[in-house]
């Protein structure tokens, strides 16, 4: 409870003083008595503001310095799906500034063919809390879609949502390769296998449909 000056004189009048003054002390004693706890109590309320502040600004400046240093893009949406927050990651990814999309909505980053899928994912977001490792494609702001690996969690309606976005195309890619190098020899060895049963097949007209069955077998 907070304690006034006029509180102070009322229980000074009412010989109720908090400090316990002696029978012979003077009004104007105790009310010195009451300012000392009052400066104390200030003094101790600032202290408190004071390690708050620091602690804020502590929390503020990591805050901070992650948006800047993460190689991950870093975004916050509000609860009207509005961009709060915008990393330096997420400008070198997408090539938008803070100032390009800051209030803007976060569906100029989702191509039209993502969408639905999209909104499966911020379903499930809410009924979990959280969706993790969620491979999609997302726009940059030269119009290109960007393979990213994105892990969304729901901050509360006051919040909103945060989402770490990595970008993977790099690795999209080779696996696309990886893909392409294996089709590539699955058809050499097609062709090894077809050219071998012919080869047969003029050698020994008799065991021709034979081996012709063990080649379709062994390129199934």
């Amino acid at each position: 409870e907070e304690l006034t000056v006029e509180d102070v004189l009322n229980d000074c009048r009412a010989g109720k003083s908090a400090v316990s003054p002696a029978p012979t002390m003077r009004e104007e004693d105790i009310l010195n008595e009451y300012a000392g706890l009052l400066v104390a109590k200030l003094a101790e309320k600032i202290t408190a503001l004071e390690r708050a502040n620091r602690q804020l600004e502590y929390s503020e400046h990591r805050f901070r310095t992650i948006l800047e240093i993460s190689v991950d893009a870093i975004i916050s949406v509000d609860s009207e799906r509005k961009i709060t927050v915008w990393s330096t990651g997420a400008e070198h990814l997408f090539g938008y500034t803070k100032e390009d999309v800051i209030g803007q909505s976060v569906e100029l980053l989702i191509p039209e063919q993502e969408r639905a899928t999209a909104k499966k994912m911020m379903d499930e977001m809410n009924r979990k809390g959280f969706v993790r490792n969620w491979e999609t494609q997302r726009l940059s702001k030269d119009g290109q879609s960007v393979d990213v690996e994105m892990t969304v969690t729901n901050l509360g309606a006051e919040i909103g949502t945060a989402a770490i976005v990595r970008d993977i195309s790099k690795r999209k890619q080779a696996e696309k390769e990886r893909q392409r190098n294996f089709e590539t020899l699955q058809k050499a060895f097609e062709g090894t296998i077809q050219a071998m049963a012919l080869t047969v097949d003029r050698r020994d007209p008799y065991t021709a449909g034979h081996q012709r069955r063990v080649a379709e077998l062994a390129i199934a």
